[in-house]
């Protein structure tokens, strides 16, 4: 030690003795990011600390920050930055930037975030908590040996330090909302292209949307709810069971849809039925326009604009389907964006868009059969909340791999046929909320496993074909869960 730093207090003596271990904890933590993963399942007690994260993270944010803003200040003569304050801040940044690399780190462990994105921002977090270790390192030692390229190369290191810190902040903040949520509203350099006015039709461009939207689930040529096909306009013109025509044109209290429409949404015969929404004022001004002007499917939306009594009604409402349109097409991007990320050549498996929800994905084995395993489902963890459909019919996949198709929260339907499971393995499928289909045929699942079931919030089929399942437990079973349907044959869908 030189003689300035003997005249240092005795523990800042032992600080400066031992300040090389600040290096050598910056190493550590750089290797952080190479240890294995946390085999699932994980503790509570992760997921308890790992989610203090982002409330831990702001203090090292605000003191690197402030510690800049000071420095500077300093530099040009226009505050006082006195060294005890310094050590304090510098101190606290440091202590809060390691505890809130290692809560990160119990929250990376989680399997809640994963993808590019997370790497990136793990590796700039461990940047910033090793950037206030050589600060650190670097005051200490501009007391143990002054100079003034110590002093110089604190000030760049807390330059960077800071420039880090705001990567890393962003990177945080595109976990939490999207990598988009600061440019979400800049206006697009590739607009979605939309039909111009003069070329729209109000039934086409403006019913036909929104009958869609609230009424051909139930009145298609697949589904006929009371003989009302509303699809053509032809049908909905005829009419249903009621005897009473769909549409008269001109006539909107002649017309039965337009009195199913205005019913008090808890009758009986009010049209969309319970559970689904009904029509928006907005879009019972718009009908009523249409049907009392003659439902013409050749008027042009510039001629019901020319009508002051639907204009405002009718352009507010293709303003909604356009943004909703922008939505989708922005949605069907990052989709596939996201298919992109898990798709390969030698894939074991393939993905195609579930033609019931366009913003979701399903995913089946290859034929012929490619192995498949546990670990194989991490693979395809950046579509966990994507897909709606998934098949592993004669992959190995065991109870294990369960917990991560738990984290699958729009799934649907889960074929596990010929697997490795006993059913050990449902407890992590029972938060599932959409889950109405489960085939388990074919597998070794036990009785006792198998009372898991009893907790799935919205399981309607069952499959238990050539499985030992005991008659009694299947009786108990469907005791319990009424409106399940068990079935002991074989899937007709495969």
């Amino acid at each position: 030690m030189t003689e300035d730093t003997l005249l240092q207090p005795n523990w800042l003596q032992q600080v400066i003795r031992y300040r090389f271990g600040l290096l050598l904890l910056s190493l550590l933590l750089f290797s952080l990011p190479l240890l294995p993963p946390t085999q699932p399942p994980v503790s509570d007690w992760v997921y308890f600390l790992g989610r203090f994260h982002p409330l831990i993270i702001h203090f090292p944010i605000v003191l690197i920050g402030l510690l800049l803003l000071l420095e500077a200040l300093n530099t040009f003569n226009l505050i006082t930055f006195t060294s005890p304050i310094r050590w304090l801040m510098l101190g606290m940044a440091m202590l809060s930037s390691l505890t809130a690399i290692l809560l990160g780190y119990l929250l990376y462990q989680t399997g809640e975030y994963t993808g590019d994105v997370m790497q990136v921002h793990l590796w700039a977090g461990i940047g910033v908590a090793i950037g206030t270790l050589w600060l650190g390192f670097l005051l200490l030692q501009s007391l143990a040996h002054p100079s003034i390229r110590y002093q110089q190369a604190y000030l760049v290191v807390l330059l960077a330090t800071n420039g880090v810190l705001v990567f890393a902040s962003h990177q945080g903040g595109s976990l939490t909302h999207g990598t988009d949520y600061l440019t979400e509203y800049v206006p697009s350099l590739q607009p979605v292209p939309v039909k111009a006015e003069e070329e729209m039709l109000v039934y086409h461009d403006v019913i036909v949307p929104m009958l869609d939207a609230k009424c051909y689930s139930c009145h298609n040529e697949h589904k006929t709810k009371g003989d009302l096909l509303l699809t053509n306009l032809a049908d909905m013109t005829t009419g249903g069971k009621s005897g009473e025509p769909g549409l008269t044109p001109g006539e909107p209290e002649q017309s039965e849809v337009w009195n199913r429409v205005v019913l008090p949404e808890d009758h009986d015969d009010h049209m969309p039925p319970e559970g689904k929404p009904s029509l928006t004022a907005t879009e019972m001004d718009i009908l009523r326009w249409w049907i009392e002007t003659g439902t013409d499917p050749n008027t042009a939306y510039l001629d019901a604009l020319a009508d002051s009594s639907i204009a405002l009604p009718i352009t507010d409402y293709v303003a909604g389907l356009r943004a909703a349109h922008r939505m989708q097409w922005k949605a069907e991007q990052e989709l596939a964006e996201l298919v992109s990320q898990v798709v390969y050549e030698e894939a074991p498996y393939l993905i195609e868009n579930d033609p019931e929800a366009p913003d979701l994905v399903t995913l089946q084995m290859r034929f012929p059969p490619v192995a498949f395993q546990d670990q194989d489902l991490i693979a395809i963890r950046p579509l966990y909340e994507q897909l709606s459909e998934v098949s592993l019919i004669s992959s190995e996949i065991s109870d294990d791999g369960l917990y991560h198709i738990g984290q699958m929260k729009q799934l649907r339907s889960l074929n596990l046929q010929k697997t490795n499971i006993d059913g050990s393995g449902l407890v992590y499928l029972t938060e599932l909320p959409q889950l109405e289909t489960l085939d388990l045929s074919h597998t070794d699942v036990t009785d006792a496993n198998l009372l898991y079931i009893t907790r799935f919030p919205a399981l309607r089929e069952l499959y238990l074909y050539e499985t030992p399942v005991s008659k009694p437990v299947l009786e108990a079973l469907q005791t319990h869960c009424p409106s399940l349907t068990i079935n002991i044959t074989r899937n007709p869908m495969y």
